[in-house]
């Protein structure tokens, strides 16, 4: 007889938000955004926000960075963006996370966000 084991966190985490976890739909959301595709990016990047828990100022920090640099890729949603990397820095700055902080600068410095 087969012993059944309990599956780790990670798949059980996987299983609850549909297959893919937050963090993975984060990083498909940036990838479609670098391939230019926004309408995806910005599918994935909702469901990450919809399904996750972002308990800690880092992980809150990423999701805003992330879908404020979705936001400066198209002209229409730059102001969006904007305002989201701004409350990401706040976050960033009043928690000490310095390496997210200079990403921040990073996005802020880069065409997009001129």
């Amino acid at each position: 007889m087969k012993e059944i084991l309990p599956q780790p966190p990670s798949l059980r985490h996987t299983r609850r938000t549909g297959g893919v976890g937050d963090r993975a739909q984060q990083k498909l959301a940036l990838a479609h955004r670098g391939a230019g595709d926004l309408t995806r990016a910005l599918h994935h990047i909702d469901t990450a926000r919809s399904n996750g828990r972002f308990e800690t100022p880092l992980q809150r920090v990423q999701i805003e960075t992330a879908q404020a640099h979705i936001l400066l890729t198209d002209p229409a949603t730059r102001a969006a963006g904007r305002f989201a990397l701004d409350r990401a820095a706040g976050i960033a700055v009043q928690y000490g996370l310095q390496h997210q902080l200079r990403s921040i600068n990073t996005i802020r410095s880069s065409k997009e966000c001129a």
